[in-house]
């Protein structure tokens, strides 16, 4: 990721922040216009990333704080701006995690991650320090443990969570939240629906409930130690179409 493009995800990361940390304490008109003016930011960063740019991507050396274990398979790396990969075991990244149909991606501690455009995979986070912002997601299966969460324009969405603070959505459906089983996890208790107006009601874009048996922790353990010829059968396994 050039310089440009890498102090403008930082920059939203920060803005996403603020915004998460502050909209309890701020008008709700306020509080719109500052996701209206991240969201500009998000669409100037999808613009700016080309298929012609390259990167270099290092897996980090940091030791995730939840106890899952790193794939055995070889890393493949990801960059943002290439064009949409499938059936693949992807292992690393940089900033930002972009264009995957069919993938299972598994990662080290990161920082902060920008995530778009994925669909059919399912996804590891076992250790964002910072924010995790999605968009763009379609039946998939998150295990996240992160500071902050915010998740757009996604649907069919299973989501097992570990967070100190309410997710937020917007713009989504089927989404459906779970307590991450892994040991030492903060129990997820609401999401805050920011395209639901009426507090007094239920969001019906979120629930709790699955009409499917929950991956228990053993479950877990197995997807992050596949080898690359057990994607496709994993996915199969586990995705609901």
């Amino acid at each position: 990721m050039d310089t440009t493009t890498s102090d403008l995800a930082a920059e939203i990361v920060q803005r996403n922040k603020d915004l998460n940390d502050n909209a309890s304490e701020l008008p709700a008109y306020e509080v719109r216009q500052k996701t209206l003016q991240v969201k500009q930011l998000e669409q100037t960063l999808a613009n700016l990333q080309q298929p012609t740019t390259k990167f270099s991507f290092k897996r980090s050396a940091s030791k995730p704080t939840v106890p899952i274990p790193q794939s055995a398979a070889s890393p493949t790396s990801v960059s943002p701006s290439i064009q949409i990969q499938s059936n693949k075991l992807i292992t690393s990244v940089g900033e930002s995690l972009s264009s995957l149909s069919d993938c299972i991606v598994s990662l080290p501690s990161l920082s902060a991650l920008y995530v778009s455009k994925i669909q059919q995979s399912i996804l590891v986070l076992p250790d964002v320090k910072g924010s995790l912002i999605l968009h763009d997601l379609n039946n998939c299966i998150l295990l996240v443990h992160c500071h902050q969460f915010r998740i757009h324009t996604s649907s069919n969405v299973t989501i097992y969570i570990s967070c100190p603070s309410p997710p937020i959505i917007e713009s989504c459906s089927s989404l459906r939240f779970i307590s991450s089983p892994f040991p030492d996890s903060i129990p997820f208790t609401t999401a805050q629906d920011f395209s639901h107006v009426r507090q007094d009601t239920p969001s019906p874009n979120w629930s709790t409930t699955l009409d499917f048996p929950a991956i228990t922790l053993k479950e877990w353990t197995s997807i992050i130690n596949i080898d690359t010829e057990s994607v496709k059968d994993t996915l199969e396994r586990y995705l609901k179409t």
